[in-house]
């Protein structure tokens, strides 16, 4: 159990996005240590698709991180120019949101600012943007060596992803790409040591004859499975200050169906200090057999506890102008053996009309939706 979460607990780090370089870098033991708040999330300058600011509880003796709902009494940016506070609307769960009028001015740089109900106060260091340039053209190379895994003795197949982008000649630039995968499901639910119950859509007591350890339902409706990049995709210009960056290789998309998916990449300009963090997680976390035998290691963020500055934060606030590509894979080209997008092959509940094996209805979450994604092409 705490493999698993260690590696999930080191996943909030790749995907969030600002830090500075006046914050301190210092070493986490995870099993004494334990539980940490995380703050992961930034600002973008979309008004009309915002990305959330989420803040919990991590513990890495537990499987699962400990959500803040009504924690969170209070939550602002802080513009760092005219000191203007600017308050968030906190959700369910414990994440921020800007209200619909926010916007960002290029000229200003921001902070996050928090507070818990147990009266802690916390506050990031100043963020600011960078321009991005857009991604003027995408390409695939379906590959069967693509990804190496855990144990570093296999590799599995992907569809590899390639983008273009015109680098600014103006300036260094550092740049981080990341990516939403969508896949349509054809089993919802799985039962471990159970059966499904059709009218609750809850796992019950497998009568006789249903001995399996586990059994898969089929999707009563169209579901699409929400996944994420994870690996870090970073890139330095200053070996190309100005030229046209041509197949940058920036997503590795498991090959999980004959039919085809959707992958939105996100394009990101970043700071020297992002960039490094970035470069120091890769090297951590990619090569070493996966994130599970990666030991404790310097962690930098940006968040510090203003009532409490001994209090270890872990996690990123940051400020991003986000370039954004939609892309249809129709796996043409795509051979071979199938990744497992459960993790595990299907195992069916034996037929026995008229009401078993009931279907399993698509359940809303951060990786799931029955809301077919907009560029879907089938």
């Amino acid at each position: 159990m705490k493999k698993i979460y260690l590696r999930r607990y080191l996943w909030v780090v790749l995907i969030a996005v600002g830090l500075c370089s006046c914050v301190d870098p210092y070493e986490f033991d995870f099993e004494k240590d334990g539980k940490h708040l995380v703050v992961e999330g930034f600002l973008n300058d979309n008004q009309a698709a915002p990305d959330t600011i989420q803040i919990y509880y991590s513990n890495y003796s537990n499987e699962f991180a400990q959500i803040l709902d009504a924690d969170v009494v209070k939550a602002s940016i802080i513009v760092e120019e005219t000191k203007q506070e600017i308050p968030l609307k906190i959700l369910a769960s414990g994440r921020l949101i800007p209200f619909p009028d926010f916007k960002l001015n290029p000229n200003y740089a921001y902070r996050l600012a928090f507070e818990l109900k147990t009266g802690d106060k916390y506050q990031s260091t100043p963020e600011k943007i960078n321009t991005t340039p857009p991604i003027l053209n995408v390409k695939k190379q379906f590959n069967l060596q693509s990804v190496l895994s855990n144990d570093g003795k296999t590799y599995t197949s992907a569809t590899e992803l390639y983008v273009d982008f015109q680098d600014d000649p103006t300036a260094n630039n550092f740049y981080l790409w990341r990516y939403t995968h969508y896949e349509k499901l054809a089993f919802c639910k799985t039962c471990n040591n159970s059966v499904l119950d059709y009218k609750t859509q809850s796992c019950v007591t497998a009568p006789r004859g249903l001995n399996k350890a586990y059994y898969d339902y089929p999707c009563e409706s169209a579901c699409y499975a929400i996944l994420h990049n994870s690996k870090v995709m970073i890139q330095d210009d200053r070996a190309s200050q100005g030229k046209l960056i041509k197949d940058k290789l920036v997503a590795q998309i498991p090959f999980y169906n004959d039919y085809g998916c959707l992958v939105n990449l996100e394009q990101i300009s970043v700071s020297l200090e992002v960039y490094k963090f970035y470069q120091l997680v890769r090297q951590l976390t990619q090569g070493t057999g996966g994130l599970a035998d990666t030991p404790p290691s310097a962690i930098v963020g940006n968040i510090q506890n203003v009532s409490n500055p001994d209090e270890k934060v872990v996690g990123y606030f940051g400020v991003a102008n986000v370039q954004k590509y939609s892309f249809w894979i129709d796996r043409s080209d795509a051979v071979g053996p199938m990744a497992l997008i459960l993790g595990h092959s299907i195992v069916e509940e034996p037929s026995n009309p008229p009401t078993r094996p009931p279907s399993a209805g698509c359940v809303p979450s951060a990786n799931r939706t029955p809301i077919q994604p907009k560029g879907w092409q089938q």
